[in-house]
């Protein structure tokens, strides 16, 4: 019985409608935190190829799935064909669910990519060490309820989030998201939320104006009311975020950063309300992955770029000495580990594809994922050759990386 319950729940998800999946493609690598250069080569190569519907869409064209089959990916409605890649990706990621196997989610969002805004609110915040509830039929609480962190606890260096060696201790203050009775609507933390998001902190006005320039990229042909309502939402986003860690201890304290608004906006516009991205974006910057990022400063961050040389003499030794012969300092990538190239990657789809590995990794992967970049034959490699020692043309060109779009991208 439970079998075929499980056939069928991965039968009704592999022909879902536009309005809540997408596609995606594959990516050759693991899901651990030793990937090589190589390695992320292929993702930045094959791995972006996404047309899930992360946001009501303002691009026209989707994508060539792979296998070959196109989908007609409108603003949330309409029907759309999956490719066999993407409805075999539903059913194993489904199946992965249905068992709980965290391991094997995070090689399936690294390697095939995630479908649709729908598993994405179902499997981002497992990935983050977010663990869902569901009610049970008599309304009580079937498993233990998420937790966000309540202060900030991690690092490049520090253990993943998400990873069994966290423990419980973090877990003591915190936010929870839940399953609807049906397992299928996150409602997250949202009376939490309500507490913090018009919260007034040190960096609000930075916000502001940062929020007021941003949305762009992803919202071409969006009218300018929309626009204003999206950035609005998300203004609270950041203002709950920054604001809810603001007044602890010193060393414990989230700090706003320019760039960290393009992150918000993919999770916002990914996930589809402020409510749903906040317990992520907490995570986030307290747990690892952006934590470096949130300090007092961004010296944490600047001493992880120096692993870049290393990288890249292993991966490309012509180029690294060409680099270093310049003079030029490894400040180019700073917006690769702070923004995971989202500022310069200008299609959402692929900006969630891009979201689905980094999430999965590592903290150093978007290091990996730029040397790779670097490191591989193309029209950046030729610029590169061309500019010499030439140093405001290799900042230039090195600074705005944009994984799957094949060149660079700009704001």
């Amino acid at each position: 019985m439970a079998r075929r319950s499980a056939a069928r729940r991965r039968r009704r998800n592999a022909s879902v409608s536009a309005g809540a999946n997408g596609g995606s493609d594959g990516a050759s690598g693991s899901a651990d935190a030793s990937r090589s250069p190589v390695q992320a080569q292929q993702l930045q190569r094959h791995g972006s190829r996404d047309s899930g519907n992360c946001t009501p869409r303002t691009q026209n064209a989707a994508p060539q799935a792979q296998g070959g089959v196109s989908r007609s990916d409108g603003g949330g409605g309409g029907g759309a064909h999956l490719s066999a890649f993407d409805a075999d990706t539903v059913a194993m990621v489904n199946e992965a669910l249905d068992a709980q196997d965290i391991a094997r989610l995070r090689q399936l969002a690294y390697d095939r990519g995630l479908v649709g805004r729908e598993l994405r609110q179902k499997v981002w915040p497992l990935l983050l060490g977010l663990r869902a509830h569901t009610r049970s039929s008599d309304g009580g609480d079937g498993n233990r309820r998420p937790r966000v962190p309540p202060h900030p606890e991690g690092s490049a260096t520090s253990e993943p989030c998400g990873s069994e060696s966290a423990g419980d201790e973090s877990d003591e203050r915190c936010d929870e998201f839940k399953l609807s009775t049906s397992g299928r609507e996150l409602l997250y933390g949202e009376d939490e939320y309500e507490r913090w998001h018009t919260a007034q902190h040190r960096d609000s006005q930075v916000v502001v104006v940062d929020v007021e320039r941003s949305l762009w990229s992803f919202t071409p042909r969006m009218s300018d009311a929309k626009r204003d309502i999206l950035r609005a939402q998300l203004r609270r986003l950041l203002n709950a975020v920054v604001g809810r860690y603001a007044d602890l201890d010193p060393g414990r304290q989230v700090y706003y950063y320019q760039g960290l608004h393009d992150v918000a906006s993919v999770l916002l516009l990914a996930l589809g309300s402020e409510a749903a991205a906040f317990p992520l974006l907490c995570a986030l910057v307290t747990r690892g992955l952006l934590r470096d990022a949130t300090r007092a400063t961004l010296e944490p961050v600047l001493q992880l770029l120096q692993l870049l040389w290393p990288l890249l003499a292993y991966s490309d030794s012509a180029l690294c000495a060409q680099l270093r012969a310049s003079g030029l300092p490894p400040y180019f990538a700073l917006g690769w580990l702070l923004t995971w190239f989202s500022h310069d990657v200008h299609s959402l789809p692929h900006a969630c594809r891009l979201f689905d590995a980094l999430i999965a990794s590592h903290p150093l992967t978007p290091l990996y994922l730029g040397v790779a970049m670097l490191s591989s034959d193309g029209p950046l490699r030729r610029t590169l050759s061309a500019a010499g020692d030439d140093m405001p043309a290799l900042h230039a060109a090195l600074s705005h990386l944009a994984p799957g779009s094949g060149s660079g991208g700009g704001s």
